[in-house]
């Protein structure tokens, strides 16, 4: 698997709103690069775009179990990231979840 073709197909995938090509595309993409958190973020997107926002939550929630939660600094990408599931969970009515989340 040619990780660049993945990557440009799933750029096409998007833009034609093929949401579960995209899905699937970036499901491989996460299978072949798990270290890279552009994919994870892409995985999560893809999800929520295909009308999957509780899958989206989670896809969140387990990057976060990857990385050292005391050895992650608080910075404007990973305040994004928060922000973003807070989102999700709004979208899904979890109200109380979000604001616990805050």
């Amino acid at each position: 698997d040619n990780v660049q073709i993945l990557r440009d197909l799933s750029l096409l995938q998007v833009q034609l709103r093929d949401t579960r090509g995209f899905l699937e595309t970036r499901r491989r993409l996460l299978t072949l690069k798990s270290t890279n958190k552009m994919h994870w973020i892409a995985y999560a997107v893809a999800n929520h775009l295909d009308g999957k926002g509780n899958e989206a939550i989670k896809v969140i929630d387990a990057y976060g179990e990857t990385v050292k939660e005391e050895g992650r600094e608080r910075n404007y990408e990973n305040s994004e990231l928060a922000l973003y599931r807070n989102l999700l969970l709004e979208e899904s009515g979890k109200y109380d979840d979000a604001l616990a989340h805050l």
